[in-house]
């Protein structure tokens, strides 16, 4: 509803409900019964064929414009409210196609008794509650899992100078309330840290001697293949699970953007703004394509479950907009040329440094964040032939000192997307060519672009 509470105030009020449910829950034929008997982390218990309820997500909102002067010279306007929306759902179509009951594979050697056939069902196997998938990937939604929701509110002031010239300031921010976050709950709860200065978190398999499975001069390698994972003599009643991916909630993403724009509108047609955007972003997982892959590419330095909140990939710290227009009438305003142009530099991205290979042992190869060290006592470097150790670290050393951020961030774990590239300017041209023809006492426009 939109009413007028004052001369040149007006207020606009609104509720929008969203509901959300899954045909598909408890559907039998979904069910990998073996599942919810295995130990997932933190005694999670998994169902494969459970989707959550369905669940109504209410999005109230108030908005206002105000003509301070009611004389269009200042205009104050802004809002707050909950907004809703729904994620890509092939997230969770992960969870029908990645529980092990419905897809899997045979390798026969000189088949000769499987001729083609047109039918795709000619060779299907059997279905037996007998038989056991011996190595899949699981992908499940929480069951309090909600679609998305942020809170966003905005306040701008727009001023007219007069002579065609307007200033505008806004700024805007945006909480989550339902963001997604995923965790692989087939990852063991470890309490080993390396030793030194890099103290993360290690992941490893012990042998049957309780040690590391793998040790070297006293430093603990990577190898571990999850909690249910099959160990020397397995039977085959667990199955080799590679990951358990759950898709929850979390609320730690924020961002905010704050933008001053001035414009001058000319009386012989030509139109000019220029804009500047200071802005910062953070968020627990940026989306991907599927669930296990969100979890797989998300880089850390500690637990890659750990619910903590970086710089969004998305995120442009500065930012400035330049645009033009001018347009030419002619052949008795038959006819009219426009020429435009649009300006805008910025950083041109975030990045990471990350290790090359399993730093901590859970078994993804390009995720660990690096820990730059202060000094060559923070580094374990080890003589190569002719290339020695503190060859290596003043080569080394020079590399982080010239780099700001690295330089800056010394004694410390590198950031997810904690990096920003150099800037990149890219600028526009356009012209568009209109013909104003009459017919039939109608005025058709035919026009070109470049």
């Amino acid at each position: 509803d939109e009413f007028t509470a004052a001369k040149g105030l007006k207020l606009t009020f609104g509720l929008r409900a969203d509901g959300t449910g899954f045909p598909v829950a408890e559907d039998a034929k979904y069910n990998n019964a073996y599942v919810p008997s295995l130990t997932f982390r933190n005694n999670t218990v998994l169902r494969t064929n459970q989707f959550p309820d369905f669940t109504t997500l209410w999005s109230p909102r108030f908005g206002f414009n105000w003509d301070v002067k009611d004389d269009k010279t200042t205009q104050v306007r802004g809002g707050l409210g909950i907004f809703s929306g729904r994620v890509p759902y092939v997230w969770l179509s992960n969870q029908l196609s990645n529980n092990g009951v419905l897809f899997g594979s045979e390798t026969i050697n000189n088949p000769t008794n499987r001729p083609f056939n047109a039918n795709v069902d000619a060779y299907r196997p059997a279905i037996s509650t007998s038989i056991i998938p011996t190595s899949y990937n699981l992908a499940v939604t929480d069951p309090n899992f909600k679609f998305s929701q942020v809170f966003r509110a905005n306040l701008a002031v727009d001023k007219s100078l007069g002579d065609g010239w307007l200033v505008s300031l806004e700024g805007i921010y945006t909480k989550d309330i339902n963001a997604v976050y995923l965790e692989n709950v087939n990852l063991p709860d470890s309490k080993v840290k390396a030793v030194g200065s890099d103290s993360r978190v290690i992941y490893y398999t012990l042998g049957t001697n309780g040690l590391p499975s793998s040790t070297k001069n006293n430093q603990i390698y990577g190898g571990t293949r999850g909690l249910n994972a099959p160990t020397t003599g397995n039977t085959g009643l667990n199955p080799n699970i590679s990951d358990a991916i759950v898709i929850k909630n979390t609320q730690l993403g924020y961002s905010y953007a704050l933008t001053a724009t001035v414009s001058k509108a000319f009386d012989n047609g030509l139109f000019a703004s220029l804009s500047y955007t200071n802005s910062d972003s953070r968020s627990v997982n940026d989306g991907g394509s599927i669930a296990q892959s969100q979890w797989r590419d998300r880089v850390v330095s500690g637990d890659p479950n750990e619910n903590v909140a970086s710089y969004s990939s998305y995120i442009q710290t500065h930012r400035f907009n330049a645009y033009g227009s001018y347009r030419l009438n002619y052949l008795n305003e038959k006819a009219s040329t426009t020429f435009g142009f649009t300006y805008s530099a910025a950083p041109a991205g975030r990045f990471s440094y990350t290790y090359s290979g399993d730093m901590n042992g859970d078994n993804q190869t390009s995720n660990d964040l690096i820990f730059i060290p202060r000094s060559q006592s923070d580094i374990m470097l080890r003589d190569l032939g002719t290339y020695t150790a503190a060859q290596q670290w003043a080569d080394l050393d020079k590399y982080i000192t010239q780099d700001s951020y690295l330089n800056s961030h010394r004694g410390h774990y590198a950031q997810r997307n904690g990096a920003e590239l150099p800037w990149s300017a890219n600028f526009d041209f356009k012209i568009i060519q209109d013909f104003y023809i009459k017919v039939g006492g109608h005025t058709n426009t035919l026009q070109f672009t470049l």
